[in-house]
């Protein structure tokens, strides 16, 4: 046998095949599992954030029923203390702004979709 048919034997492919398969198949299920664990993180923090969102809405819906709306402030104030909220508005069952809280942008089209998800 010659030199190179020595270097290239065909135990030597087979190993370098089953290793190159072995890696992306390592590399595909790992990219699957971190595709995977961040679509759980983002359905638990806006889990969360909703859950927040309903203590909030049921701490101030007697005020805004009885039209107290420093009372709201106050209970807005207390929605700055929660990581991850930046803004929280109030609104009338008319839908007319009551009371407010942190920085907000507001779309000046009806273009935006009102669907939460």
């Amino acid at each position: 046998m010659d030199g190179q048919n020595i270097r290239f034997g065909i135990g030597r492919r087979i190993a370098v095949l089953v290793s190159i398969a072995v890696t992306v198949t390592v590399l595909c299920v790992a990219g699957i599992l971190a595709t995977y664990q961040a679509n759980q993180n983002a359905v638990a923090k806006r889990t969360a954030v909703e859950s927040t969102a309903y203590v909030f809405a049921s701490a101030v819906a007697d005020h805004v029923e009885n039209k107290q709306a420093h009372e709201i402030r106050t209970v807005l104030r207390s929605i700055d203390r929660v990581p991850g909220i930046i803004s929280a508005s109030v609104y009338s069952a008319k839908g007319t702004l009551i009371a407010s809280l942190g920085h907000r942008a507001i779309l000046l089209s009806d273009m935006a979709s009102s669907d939460p998800g």
